[in-house]
C-alpha cells in the first residue's frame, strides 16, 4: 500500500512539471485528514530519486495545535485595557460599528451587561474578533478575555438563580391527559373535554397558536370538575355500576322475540355486586349464535329490527346485535365507597371539627405541590385553601371542600397553563433544576 501511495505521488508531480526550460511551481498535496498517518509514512518513505522531496509539502495538523490548555489568567483592569485598545477603536459611542459600544464596559462587573458579556464571548471563542487583518494582543489574552468574563457571568448568575419570565402557554391535549395521570393515577380521556389542539407545522405544542378563547376555558373548567368528582367521590351521583371486562350474566334469546313484543327485546338480569371504582364493561354475542355480515349487498347497516313492525328491507339486518346497555346502580347505598383515587387524595381523616381545616391544609399542600412540581407559596396555599372554606360555608362538607380545592389545582389558572409572574427584562441566566422545572412546566412536563 505504501509502495502504490509513493507511486502515485510521483506520477502526479511528474504530470505537473513543467517543459524543461521553464521555472517549475511548487508542487501542492493535499491530504485528507482521515488518512493523514497512512500518506504521511508513505512520504517520508518515497525512494531517494523522487522528483521533489515529498514530505516538505505535506500540511499535517500538528499536536501542538489541538493541543488545549488553559489560558493564564489576567486581572481585570489589564483585560480592560485589552478591550479599549483592540475594540474600542470600532465600538465606542462615535462610530458603534455593529450597533454595540464598549466605552462603559468593565470585565470586573459585567452583569448589568450580560447580553453584551456573552456576544464577546461567542466572537471571542470562535476567533471573529478582533476582524481578520486588524491587531490582536500576543498570545493567548483573547482566550484569557472569554475565560474571564464566562466566570463572571456564571458566578453571578448561581448568586441570582433567576429563570426569568415565561409568556402564557395552555397544555394541549396529551399533556393535560398525562398530567391528570401523574397527579391522581387516573386515566382521563382529553377528548371528551377538550377541542382539538391547533397545528403548527404538525406540532401541537406551539403557544403561539394555542390560543384561549372563553369557550376553551370553559372546556378546562368542565374537565377540572369532573374529574374532582371522579376522584373524590359524589353520594349523590345517579346510580350507576360497571364491571371489568368480565362476562357476569348471559341470556338466552330467542331471534323472534321481536314479534311477539312490540317494544323489541326487553331483557333483565338480577342484582350484580362488584366492588367499588373505575371498572370496564362490555357486551357482545358468543360466536357463533346469531353471527354475520349484515345481510344488504347495497348499503350498511343503516336500520335494525328495534322498530314497531317486522320490516325487511334493505338496510335492515335479521341478526341479532347490541344497540345499547345500560348499567343502574347501586341501590340503597350511603355514603361513597373506598377506592384507589380516594386514598390517593384523602392522606389524612379528620376525627373532630378542629382537625378539619389543619387536615384540608395539609393535603392541599401535599397535593398543589405536585400539581404545580414545585413548593407552593404562601399566596398559591391561601388561594386553594379559599376554595376550600367557601364550600364549607356554603354548608358542604369536608370531602366536598377539598374536592373544590382540587378542582382549583386543576383548572386552567395554575393546572391547566405554563406561564410565570414577574416583570422583570428579559436576561440570559441559569437556574437550579427545581426552579427551571417548575417555571418551565407546572404540571408535569416529564409525564408524557
Amino acid at each position: 500500500m505504501k509502495t502504490m501511495s509513493a507511486l502515485a505521488v510521483t506520477l502526479s508531480a511528474a504530470l505537473l512539471s513543467p517543459p524543461p526550460g521553464t521555472a517549475r511551481p511548487t508542487p501542492r498535496i493535499d491530504v485528507p485528514l482521515s488518512a493523514t498517518h497512512g500518506v504521511a509514512s508513505t512520504l517520508t518513505t518515497a525512494p531517494a530519486g523522487a522528483r521533489f522531496p515529498a514530505a516538505r509539502h505535506a500540511v499535517l495538523p500538528s499536536r501542538a495545535r489541538t493541543h488545549t490548555r488553559a489560558p493564564k489568567r489576567l486581572a481585570p483592569a489589564a483585560l480592560n485595557g485589552v478591550v479599549k485598545q483592540y475594540c474600542g477603536k470600532c465600538h465606542n459611542d462615535t462610530m458603534k460599528r455593529g450597533n454595540l459600544t464598549l466605552a462603559r464596559f468593565d470585565v470586573a462587573s459585567p452583569f448589568g451587561q450580560v447580553d453584551v458579556a456573552e456576544r464577546m464571548v461567542a466572537k471571542l471563542r470562535v476567533g471573529m474578533m478582533p476582524p481578520v487583518g486588524s491587531p490582536r494582543p500576543a498570545g493567548d489574552t483573547l482566550d484569557a478575555l472569554a475565560l474571564e468574563l464566562e466566570t463572571r457571568i456564571d458566578s453571578a448568575a448561581v448568586l441570582d438563580p433567576d429563570p426569568g419570565r415565561r409568556t402564557f402557554q395552555r397544555l394541549n391535549r396529551a399533556e393535560y391527559q398525562a398530567a391528570v395521570k401523574q397527579l391522581l393515577g387516573v386515566e382521563i380521556d382529553a377528548a371528551q373535554y377538550l377541542p382539538p389542539d391547533t397545528k403548527s407545522d404538525n406540532f401541537d405544542n406551539i403557544a403561539d397558536v394555542q390560543a384561549l378563547s372563553p369557550t376553551l376555558l370553559g372546556a378546562y373548567l368542565r374537565a377540572a370538575g369532573d374529574i374532582s368528582w371522579l376522584a373524590v367521590g359524589n353520594a349523590k351521583a345517579s346510580a350507576g355500576v360497571a364491571v371489568d371486562g368480565e362476562r357476569v350474566a348471559l341470556i338466552d334469546i330467542d331471534r323472534f322475540m321481536h314479534a311477539s313484543d312490540p317494544n323489541g327485546v326487553a331483557q333483565g338480569l338480577p342484582p350484580v355486586r362488584v366492588t367499588a371504582g373505575p371498572h370496564k364493561v362490555s357486551a357482545a354475542f358468543i360466536p357463533p349464535r346469531f353471527q354475520g355480515v349484515v345481510q344488504d349487498l347495497i348499503s350498511p347497516l343503516k336500520y335494525s329490527l328495534n322498530s314497531t313492525s317486522n320490516a325487511v328491507a334493505y338496510g335492515f339486518t335479521l341478526l341479532p346485535h347490541l344497540r345499547e346497555l345500560s348499567i343502574a346502580g347501586p341501590y340503597a347505598a350511603s355514603g361513597v365507597s373506598e377506592t384507589h383515587l380516594r386514598k390517593r387524595v384523602f392522606s389524612c381523616r379528620p376525627a373532630t371539627a378542629v382537625a378539619e381545616r389543619p387536615c384540608a391544609q395539609s393535603i392541599v399542600t401535599r397535593l398543589g405541590s405536585l400539581a404545580y412540581r414545585r413548593p407552593l407559596t404562601d399566596e398559591d396555599r391561601a388561594g386553594l385553601l379559599s376554595l376550600y372554606d367557601t364550600e364549607r360555608r356554603r354548608g358542604g362538607t369536608f370531602e366536598n371542600g377539598v374536592r373544590l380545592a382540587l378542582e382549583g389545582m386543576l383548572s386552567i389558572s395554575r393546572r391547566g397553563s405554563r406561564s410565570s409572574s414577574g416583570r422583570r427584562p428579559p436576561t440570559k441566566r441559569c437556574c437550579r433544576r427545581r426552579s427551571a422545572a417548575g417555571s418551565r412546566n407546572p404540571v408535569g412536563w416529564s409525564a408524557r
